[in-house]
């Protein structure tokens, strides 16, 4: 905006211009040039209405007319979308390597021996300690049978978590038995095998590194007098800081007579006890008894000195042969007894049930003795079964089948891998026929195995070459 006093000012000078043209527009006027005076006199006062109409009025400043925002489109309110429910992931799972389990079947019948089953039971129970157990028994009183089925609870307890091994220690001589051991420790429970390269101290230190603090239990069965036992309970009962670690069990004939073994000793069962057993494996292969066998089962017990595994033959063999008991009373009392005999053993029995069998089973039964060990597989039996006597392969498992009638025979394994287990006496008395065989059956039956055990091996070296980096 203008300040007052220059407005005043130029609307004086505006006047006295406009009087002065209007003076010389009137001059003009008044002489000669009439009509173009009067042009500059009417355009002088025109402009000069516009000039002071300008200057007088304050600036008008036209403004654009207001744009007017039209009010918002009043829209629905959109539908309420829940967002997507996103499940909680999955827990992973965790997939365990199954814990290894290497153990006999049970027998299929135990009587009696409850008091010691529950001494044992309550005694692999313990975590803390020295954890070895010492079950002492003469050949054929039931120290297998009584083990089995102690592990068996604890199996369905689930009380070693970290596996069950049984090993068989007959013939664990020495160093080098233990080496052997130590090797099948390190073995199943994947440890280093380069470990027992050096020497037989470094081993023992690997294999206790390995099983420290773990819940094992490991069982050996038929310990030799001169196994080295305390080295070998040093190893195999590493403890950690907390006092835990496997469990040392041992089934043998001797008296370690070392007071951090806890021993379970079994004696011959009762007159009664043995009768139950004796009735009960009768059962089992399909023959029942009654009151007039009495005296005869009664006779046949005594005369077997009370052994579970004579009395299981015995009762297997009356079963499968229906021999009259009085009859096989007599014989097991008399007969078959050398001068000067009080009591028969369990190998006496082995040889006598064996003895009896007809030709063709007697001949499987030997065959068995090819293998050399009490644990054998199923299908190899038969094969070496077959080749030695020439038989079908129906005929051979029907005769490994009566065996197990009688008691010669356990079955062990799974559906997928089945097995048959012999009593260490009975793998004894086996091997001992064996090499009674005539030389040609004998030698079919070495090649057969061998064959078998070749091709597993060329089976198992392709497998490992399949899986190696190229």
């Amino acid at each position: 905006m203008r300040p007052q006093g220059s407005g005043l000012r130029f609307q004086l000078f505006f006047i006295f211009g406009v009087l002065l043209l209007g003076a010389i527009a009137l001059f003009i006027l008044a002489h000669q040039a009439f009509a173009a005076g009067l042009v500059i006199l009417v355009g002088v006062i025109v402009l000069g209405a516009a000039l002071a109409v300008r200057q007088q009025s304050p600036t008008t400043i036209i403004a654009p007319p207001p744009v007017t925002t039209p009010p918002p489109q009043v829209l629905a309110s959109p539908p309420v979308v829940a967002p997507p429910v996103i499940p909680p992931p999955e827990p992973a799972v965790v997939v365990s390597a199954p814990t290894p389990l290497f153990v006999p079947a049970p027998a299929p019948l135990f009587i009696g021996r409850e008091q010691e089953l529950e001494d044992l039971v309550a005694k692999l129970r313990r975590q803390h300690g020295a954890g070895a157990i010492a079950v002492i028994g003469p050949a054929g009183v039931g120290k297998t049978m009584l083990i089995a089925q102690a592990v068996e609870r604890h199996i369905a307890e689930g009380t070693f978590k970290a596996g069950i091994s049984w090993h068989r220690c007959a013939d664990y001589h020495g160093e080098i038995g233990l080496r052997r051991l130590l090797l099948e420790v390190l073995d199943r429970f994947g440890g280093p095998l380069v470990a027992m390269t050096a020497t037989l101290r470094l081993g023992e230190a690997a294999v206790a590194d390995l099983i420290r603090g773990q819940r094992i239990l490991f069982w050996l069965e038929d310990v030799p007098a001169d196994f080295p036992l305390g080295r070998a309970l040093t190893t195999l009962t590493a403890r950690d800081e907390r006092g835990v670690g496997p469990t040392f069990l041992i089934a043998s004939r001797s008296d370690w007579a070392m007071p951090e073994v806890a021993e379970v000793l079994l004696d011959p069962p009762e007159l009664d006890e043995a009768m139950d057993q004796f009735r009960g494996w009768m059962d089992l292969v399909g023959r029942s008894s009654d009151l007039a066998d009495y005296d005869a089962i009664k006779a046949i017990c005594v005369n077997l000195s009370s052994l579970p595994l004579a009395l299981r033959l015995a009762a297997g063999y009356a079963g499968l042969n229906g021999v009259p008991l009085p009859r096989l009373a007599a014989d097991l009392g008399t007969a078959v007894y050398p001068p000067g005999d009080l009591a028969r053993t369990g190998q006496q029995v082995i040889e006598y049930v064996e003895q009896a069998l007809f030709p063709q089973p007697r001949q499987i039964f030997a065959t068995l003795g090819a293998f050399d060990v009490p644990l054998i597989d199923l299908d190899q039996a038969i094969a070496v079964g077959v080749a030695a006597t020439g038989a079908t392969t129906e005929s051979v498992q029907g005769d490994l089948e009566s065996l197990m009638y009688l008691g010669l025979v356990d079955a062990d394994g799974d559906e997928a891998q089945p097995a048959l287990r012999l009593h260490a006496l009975v793998s004894t008395q086996a091997m001992r026929s064996f090499n009674e065989l005539a030389p040609l059956q004998s030698a079919r039956a070495r090649a057969a195995r061998a064959s078998i055990v070749a091709a597993r091996r060329a089976a198992r070296e392709t497998a490992d070459a399949l899986i190696q980096p190229a």
